[in-house]
């Protein structure tokens, strides 16, 4: 099983089947089981505790 860590993910605090991990060149890949039968790919940090602990919403910046 895994957890959601990422609060802005819209499965944040769901927990979910672990379905298997690809290694990537700009980071892991894990492969989710949200329903059955239906699996999604998130990036590996999103799950990570410690990683998304210590972000914050920061303050609105205009895009050029």
């Amino acid at each position: 099983m895994v957890e959601f860590h990422y609060r802005w993910h819209p499965y944040y605090g769901g927990r979910f089947r672990h379905e298997g991990r690809e290694d990537r060149a700009n980071g892991s890949i894990i492969r989710v089981e949200i329903r059955p039968g239906e699996i999604i790919q998130v990036a590996e940090w999103m799950l990570d505790r410690a990683f998304c602990a210590d972000m914050e919403m920061g303050e609105p910046r205009a895009l050029r």
